[in-house]
């Protein structure tokens, strides 16, 4: 028997029954009502139909705008008219104003109305004059199921007979980009603005990057624009330093009849480091050396000029001169200087000036002195390795890899050339050349390379390596060894990489080789673009990114907002290569595009 037959018998059955009841209480006018309520009672249960509970797979599936009014390039809408969106599921209210861009910025509140599916806009007045209108919808929009759009959505219509076509696309570079808001802002035609009088308020123009990082600007007009990227954690539409990460691009653009279209402006974000540094402590070692620390990393090059530091003993009021000072290279907050030697006790202070951190924050001037006692007493401890690469017994040593020595204390390089010998498995001496890269470590690299699957042996004459006051090394295992990796298990990735604007192809090029994945990584310095090669390399997936050295200062400068300042030009090639074991990768060749 059908479901439906079989839902139809006790709905039959519950109709006979409300006939006789009704016959039976027709002589009674009170039984006669009373029979009437109990029985429409009894009919609607039983005829009721039973469906299974709600039930099936969770909607994870991100709302759409599947239709607008005005529609999408629509000229001459009238200045009074209101817009609709309507939306493929019905769409979380509340998060609809703080995904809800206009451009141009209207002076009053909107007004929302909203009926199913559909969402209403109305303006407090009415649409400027022969003015194209660009209203975005961001990635902050949710349906009632807590999913977010997956990518903004833009309309554009125009009060006047035409639209704007201009358009600015790219990226941002971030690990959780989608709801980053874009702001572009439109700028004199000439000349720097004041531009911390517009980061004040949201741009003329926004939008918000996808899921992807991606984003976009159309229909915008002639002019010269400005963007950054803002993570705007308040949503408050403003730019607040030190809590919103943000990012600057890498110039400004210009719209204009003989170009419409940027495609590659990508952003990565930085939270801006508004703190000075301080100096947090400053101590006498011995006669002749002073700790200094900070409580950040300081830039190098200004820590190494000795005529920022000043030692004065407090009660004669004379300076105390400065020899050297140097960083130590495995804590980028601690420095020496080495002074003549202190053979008076007393009381000392040291004042540092024009040092700044990495952000160009100069020190802070009530935290750039510190006071300490002066230690008048000799150096009689002997200096000792607290780090050498590679490590005793290591296996798979890269064929490139130097031996890196570092020890505690600033030492005196004159002899040590002779202090460490380098053989191999056979006994067979290894030649090579030794740096000293810093007083506190020095290293040897072999030339030509290691040899593959080679054990090699180091040894050190610990009495050839002696600190500043002459102190020999101490250190009982002056013998250690490594074996070198089997070069049948490397390959190379090599090709040819330029970039447009071609004018670009002069500036020094670093590469980032980065395994898919894993912490593995090689880097590679080209002065300019042209043919590169990653050599010894492990089998693997790789990602190839890197940065023009615009600045040409080996590291990547993001640039900043105030004042503004453009970031280098960086990339990230979206296809992966696949390396093999002795199969030189060849022939993969890069043209990044900025235009």
């Amino acid at each position: 028997m059908q479901k439906d037959q079989q839902h139809k018998i006790p709905c039959i059955f519950a109709g006979r029954s409300l006939i006789s009841l009704l016959m039976k209480s027709r002589q009674n006018g009170k039984c006669f009502k009373k029979a009437c309520v109990g029985a429409l009672l009894l009919l609607i249960m039983a005829c009721a139909h039973q469906v299974p509970p709600s039930g099936g797979p969770e909607d994870k599936t991100p709302p759409e705008v599947v239709a607008t009014y005005p529609e999408p390039g629509a000229v001459r809408v009238p200045r009074d008219a209101a817009v609709e969106f309507v939306f493929s599921e019905k769409i979380d209210r509340d998060t609809f104003p703080g995904a809800l861009f206009v451009s141009p910025n209207p002076a009053e509140p909107l007004r929302f109305k909203f009926r199913g599916r559909t969402a209403r806009i109305q303006f407090p007045d009415s649409l400027l004059p022969q003015r194209t209108y660009v209203i975005t919808l961001g990635t902050d929009l949710k349906d009632n199921h807590g999913n977010s759009m997956a990518q903004s959505f833009t309309l554009a219509f125009s009060t006047g007979d035409s639209i704007d076509h201009g358009e600015i696309a790219g990226r941002v570079v971030d690990k959780k980009p989608q709801g980053v808001a874009i702001w572009a802002y439109i700028l004199p035609d000439s000349g720097d603005p004041a531009f911390d009088a517009f980061l004040h308020r949201a741009g003329d123009y926004i939008t918000q990057a996808g899921d992807d990082g991606q984003y976009r600007f159309s229909y915008l007009s002639h002019g010269r624009y400005r963007l950054v990227a803002v993570r705007d954690e308040a949503r408050d539409g403003v730019y607040n330093p030190g809590e919103d990460a943000i990012g600057v691009t890498f110039g400004d653009v210009v719209i204009s009849a003989r170009r419409k279209r940027y495609r590659h402006l990508h952003f990565r974000l930085q939270r801006a480091d508004t703190v000075r540094p301080a100096l947090s402590q400053a101590s006498m070692l011995n006669q002749r050396i002073i700790e200094i620390r900070f409580d950040e990393p300081v830039v190098a090059a200004d820590t190494s000029d000795w005529s920022r530091y000043f030692v004065v003993r407090t009660e004669a009021g004379d300076t105390l001169p400065i020899r050297a000072v140097a960083r130590f290279p495995l804590d980028p907050r601690v420095f020496y200087a080495v002074l003549d030697p202190v053979t008076q006790p007393g009381d000392l202070r040291l004042d540092v000036m024009n040092l700044f951190d990495a952000s160009g924050n100069p020190v802070d001037t009530a935290y750039a002195y510190d006071r300490f006692g002066a230690k008048p007493v000799p150096d009689t401890l002997a200096p000792r390795i607290i780090r050498i690469v590679p490590a005793d017994s290591a296996l798979n040593v890269p064929l490139d890899e130097p031996v890196r020595i570092v020890f505690n204390e600033w030492m005196q390089p004159a002899d040590s050339a002779s202090g460490i010998a380098v053989t191999d498995s056979s006994g067979q001496a290894v030649e090579g050349s030794i740096v000293w890269e810093s007083p506190f470590s020095m290293s040897f690299r072999p030339s030509p390379q290691w040899a593959s699957k080679m054990r090699y042996t180091i040894t050190l004459d610990t009495s050839q390596f002696r600190d500043l006051a002459g102190n020999a090394l101490l250190d009982t295992t002056g013998v250690r060894t490594f074996v070198s990796i089997d070069r049948d298990t490397l390959s190379s990735i090599a090709g040819r990489i330029h970039f447009e604007p071609a004018e670009l192809d002069s500036v020094p090029v670093f590469l980032r080789l980065q395994q898919a994945g894993g912490k593995l990584y090689y880097s590679l310095w080209l002065p300019h673009a042209g043919p590169y090669e990653f050599q010894n390399i492990l089998p693997g997936v790789y990602t190839i990114e890197g940065y023009l050295d615009e600045n040409r200062n080996h590291r990547f400068d993001p640039g900043q907002p105030l004042p503004f300042r453009p970031s280098e030009h960086f990339f990230q090639v979206a296809d992966s290569i696949k390396v093999r074991s002795r199969w030189p990768n060849v022939g993969n060749d890069l043209l990044i595009k900025w235009q």
